[in-house]
């Protein structure tokens, strides 16, 4: 029995090493990405008669185009294996998989590029096929524990996440038809199509038994029901893969036709008072998803939703959701985007008496978008406390009227027939008041009016405070149908005045406060969509960004082509003022580059140094100098993906000039001053500075410039690194009448040296 629990105890560590290099040696084989693990853990004796394997803080993590993006990332994965078959080498049976905490992150690009296709391809597919191997493997069980899931398909501008995410399933996969029993829980679900969210923070519940044909890669629901909030639907039908096209013939619909159900979707709706909700009304959904998804190619799908007299009224709340109207239809046959048809019959709801009406009609979206679309109306934003519980703390008031029209073909706008297309209609939003104490978040729009016509959309005022940024704008804006129809090009011209803005608060989570640094390591790199141009002309009182303060700013800002250009933008900062002309450029948005000219005018060297970390760590001189300086360069570089510039890719050039310039105890000049007894070179005055330099790939490159140094002529040149290294020469011209007895003993004799090996 000792003997017996000793090999219990010692199979682990004698096989452990080998499982380790065993499983890295076949990930580098196989895999196209970086796979990454800590701590291993083997044991025998609290898993007999299976051999458990534990491997901590696993991931995958992929190669270019998806360089640092994460594939999966899990707390722990836990293996549970049968040991005979781990000894005998046949067949092995992995009695379960248990991965604690994951994080997966599924990521499809615009040509359909997959971040999952990770697997190697084989060099020579005919010999591997050729020769079969014995190893087999078996699966019983696969468990997630508080998983997240984020699936993010930009081919389709489709976007799931989910939250809290508890998934099992169990099924003999040895055999080759045999039956899947899962169940899934998911805390929040949020999903987004078209750049529009949908579903936000929904609970859901899903419990499907599938018949699994392994043979034929085919799928087929068996007993099934998803719930979404309190809207439940069962799914019919199968999906198959016999190859890497996936082929799918399913159906859905909703298991009870009730309004009050479908109301459970509505962010805000769903609390732990809806079971108390007062509720009429007739619910009938269904869908269908039917053809073959390729790399290229969606199935055909349907939506049906239709709702009758649907009335809603929490038992708390005076007013209430009546007369609610639905009827749509979405319909695709074949998966070609095309050849979709949208048909919103009717849309009618009264929220706190006030109506809404809406209607839309599409087809050819892709070729030439046929629209026909009516959206009319009027929203107390005040009076929705009364009809839906807002979360505590919500203060929500403000007047929104909505009247348009849109109706004819896209081709008409495309090629400027504008009297073929008939847009007209307003949209406004009078004293909208949004303030959330426990976030913090205020919004209060005093005005703000869009005028519509076949030609483009004008912002006849806008004037809001957000946050700590309160502004002014007019403008317009051209191609807002084709934007939305067809993701085209979205242009506009806008005048932007404000009083103050806090770039802070648009780049961070929680406002900081005028002056107060913000944690720039959490700050994301800017990104500038491809598909806008903007043109802007600006005058700000106040701009924060960082611990930065600009008052005066004034200029014209474009974006355009996935670029921010800056043209004589002009601002006071440092005690002087600065004026920019350059761009910055998000097509990396893990490498920004920006290429600048700046013209700076008496900028405070102290402040200068103690605001910007490019200085410190390129002139930490600086920090012992008082004066103010001017300087005209040109610079240019990359930033990393928290938009900090990286100072080892800085290349500039230009000219720095002063009036004057006080140097106090530089060490190099104290030393001098000390050996020549000559104290006034510890704190020295220049005056006329006059420096070129250059900066290549983050060094300082000073280049020989004369100065008078408390009396004294000199020549100075050099360089200077990040890596805190200097390399300069000093030339000075110093009368010995100036120097102290000492040093001029020293001198004297060094001269008199001298004269004798030269004859002279």
């Amino acid at each position: 029995m000792l003997l017996f629990i000793a090999f219990l105890i010692a199979i682990p560590f004698l096989f452990k090493g080998k499982i380790i290099e065993a499983i890295k040696q076949e990930a580098n084989k196989s895999l196209d990405a970086k796979l990454n693990f800590g701590d291993v853990d083997l044991t025998l004796i609290s898993s007999f008669p299976n051999l458990k394997l534990s491997l901590q803080d696993l991931s995958i993590i992929g190669n270019a185009p998806f360089d640092g993006d994460t594939l999966i990332y899990t707390k722990n994965i836990s293996i549970k294996v049968g040991l005979y078959d781990v000894v005998s080498g046949g067949q092995t049976n992995i009695k379960s998989i248990v991965l604690d905490n994951p994080f997966i992150n599924i990521l499809i690009l615009k040509d359909g590029k997959a971040n999952y296709n990770i697997t190697k391809e084989s060099k020579d597919a005919s010999t591997s096929s050729a020769e079969p191997t014995a190893f087999k493997l078996a699966l019983n069980s696969y468990e997630i524990n508080n998983g997240k899931i984020n699936y993010d398909d930009r081919s389709l501008t489709f976007r799931m996440l989910l939250n809290d995410v508890n998934h099992r399933g169990t099924g003999d996969f040895t055999q080759d038809l045999f039956l899947l029993k899962t169940q899934t829980e998911v805390k929040s679900n949020d999903v987004w199509y078209g750049g529009v969210k949908y579903l936000s923070q929904v609970q859901s519940k899903l419990l499907a038994d599938l018949d699994m044909d392994m043979k034929n890669f085919k799928f087929t629901f068996k007993e099934n029901e998803l719930a979404l909030n309190d809207l439940s639907t069962a799914f019919d039908g199968w999906l198959a893969m016999p190859k890497d096209d996936i082929d799918m013939d399913l159906k859905w619909k909703v298991n009870r036709n009730d309004f009050k159900s479908f109301m459970s979707l509505i962010p805000g709706v769903y609390s732990s008072s809806f079971k108390d909700v007062k509720c009429t009304g007739n619910l009938a959904m269904n869908g269908f998803v039917k053809g073959t998804m390729t790399d290229t190619r969606m199935p055909g799908y349907g939506l049906n939703v239709k709702i009758d007299n649907g009335n809603f009224q929490y038992p708390s709340l005076p007013s209430a959701i009546k007369n609610t109207l639905v009827d749509l239809k979405i319909n695709n046959p074949d998966g070609v985007t095309d050849h979709t048809i949208i048909d919103l019959k009717k849309m009618h709801v009264e929220i706190g008496g006030d109506p809404f009406d809406a209607k839309l009609f599409v087809t050819t979206p892709v070729s030439d978008a046929n629209i026909d679309a009516m959206l009319k109306g009027k929203i107390n934003l005040g009076n929705l406390k009364n009809t839906v519980p807002l979360p505590q703390g919500m203060i929500l008031t403000g007047i929104l009227n909505a009247d348009m029209l849109a109706k004819g073909r896209y081709s008409a706008i495309e090629q400027k027939r504008y009297e073929d297309f008939n847009a007209s209609g307003t949209m406004s939003i009078a004293e909208m008041n949004y303030n959330d104490t426990k976030s913090g978040d205020k919004y209060f729009i005093k005005q703000f009016m869009l005028t519509f016509n076949p030609k483009n959309v004008t912002l006849n005022n806008l004037e809001a405070t957000v946050k700590n940024t309160d502004f002014k704008a007019t403008g317009t804006i051209d191609n807002l149908i084709g934007y939305y129809v067809k993701d085209d090009l979205l242009k506009g011209a806008f005048t932007l005045v404000a009083n103050k803005i806090n770039v802070n608060d648009w780049m961070v989570s929680g406002a900081t406060s005028e002056g107060q640094a913000v944690d720039t390591s959490k700050m994301s790199a800017m990104q500038i969509p491809a598909n806008i141009d903007f043109d802007m002309t600006t005058a700000v009182g106040k701009l924060i960004y960082d611990d930065i303060i600009m008052t005066n700013v004034k200029g014209n800002i474009v974006a355009r082509d996935e670029k921010l250009s800056m043209n004589n933008l002009f601002m006071n900062l440092m005690g002087g003022s600065m004026m920019i002309n350059g761009t910055y450029s998000a097509k990396n948005i893990k490498k920004p580059d920006y290429t600048f000219n700046l013209n700076i005018t008496d900028w405070d060297i102290q402040q200068t140094n103690k605001t910007f970390n490019t200085v410190k760590k390129i002139a930490p001189v600086t920090s012992k100098c008082n004066g103010k300086f001017s300087t005209v360069m040109d610079m240019q570089g990359i930033m990393d993906e928290h938009m900090q510039p990286q100072m080892d890719k800085l290349n500039a050039y230009g000219k720095l000039q002063s009036k004057d310039v006080t140097l106090n105890n530089l060490t190099a000049l104290s030393k001098i001053a000390d050996e020549l007894n000559m104290p006034q070179y510890k704190q020295m005055k220049l005056s006329n500075v006059n420096i070129s330099f250059d900066i290549k790939n983050g060094r300082l490159f000073v280049k020989p410039f004369e100065q008078n140094l408390s009396g004294t002529k000199s020549v100075i040149e050099g360089s200077q690194g990040l890596d805190q290294t200097i390399a300069y020469t000093m030339k000075l011209n110093i009368p010995l009448s100036s120097m102290g007895t000492a040093a001029k003993g020293k001198a004297q004799s060094l001269l008199s040296q001298l004269s004798g090996k030269t004859g002279n």
